[in-house]
C-alpha cells in the first residue's frame, strides 16, 4: 500500500478471446447521463402548490408556537429557519430533469424503481408511468417518474438516488 493513495478501485473486467488474444477491458457501468431540466416549476400540480403553501402558512406558525412554549424564542426561531430552509431545498430537489439511459434498459430502471417503492401505473405517451406507492393524499404529484426507451424524466432527487443505485448494484 503506497502513501500517495494512488490505489485504483478494482474494475469489473471481461476477457475477449476474439482473434486469439486475451484482452482485458472494463465492462461499461449502467448509469444515467443527465441532459437538462425538464421544468423549472418545483410543483407538479396546483395541488402540490397548495400542500406546500399549507405547510408554510399553517404548520410552520403552529410548530413555532409549540416550540416556543417549550424552548426560548431564539431557539424556536432557529428551528423555524431550519424548517424553512428544508422546505425550500425539497422543492429544489423536486425540479424535474431528463436523463439518457446508458448501458441499461427501461425494464431494469423500472425494476429498480419498484424496489425503491414505486409502482407501475401504465403508459403515458409511450413512457412507463411510475408513482410512489402509498396513499394518494400523502403523495406529491411531482414525484412521478416517466421511463422511456432511451430516457427517464423524474425529479432530481430520484434520478440521483437511482443513478447511485444503478452504479452500486452493478459493481
Amino acid at each position: 500500500m503506497s502513501k500517495g493513495g494512488d490505489e485504483k478501485e478494482p474494475a469489473r473486467t471481461f476477457v475477449s478471446y476474439a482473434r486469439g488474444r486475451g484482452k482485458v477491458a472494463p465492462l461499461p457501468r449502467p448509469h444515467l447521463v443527465f441532459r437538462r431540466l425538464a421544468s423549472l416549476s418545483p410543483f407538479g400540480s396546483i395541488r402540490d402548490f397548495i400542500l406546500w403553501l399549507s405547510l408554510v402558512v399553517v404548520l410552520m406558525p403552529t410548530a413555532f408556537y409549540i416550540v416556543s412554549t417549550v424552548l426560548d424564542q431564539a431557539s424556536a426561531r432557529g428551528a423555524m429557519a431550519g424548517a424553512a430552509i428544508g422546505l425550500i431545498c425539497t422543492r429544489i430537489l423536486n425540479l424535474r430533469g431528463k436523463a439518457e439511459l446508458q448501458d441499461t434498459s427501461p425494464q431494469e430502471i423500472t425494476e429498480h424503481l419498484e424496489i425503491m417503492n414505486y409502482r407501475y401505473v401504465g403508459l403515458l405517451d409511450g413512457f412507463r408511468l411510475l408513482k410512489p406507492a402509498g396513499n394518494s393524499w400523502l403523495r406529491w404529484d411531482s414525484n412521478i417518474a416517466l421511463v422511456g426507451p432511451h430516457e427517464i424524466e423524474a425529479p432530481l432527487f430520484l434520478m440521483w438516488s437511482l443513478n447511485k443505485r444503478l452504479r452500486s448494484h452493478n459493481v
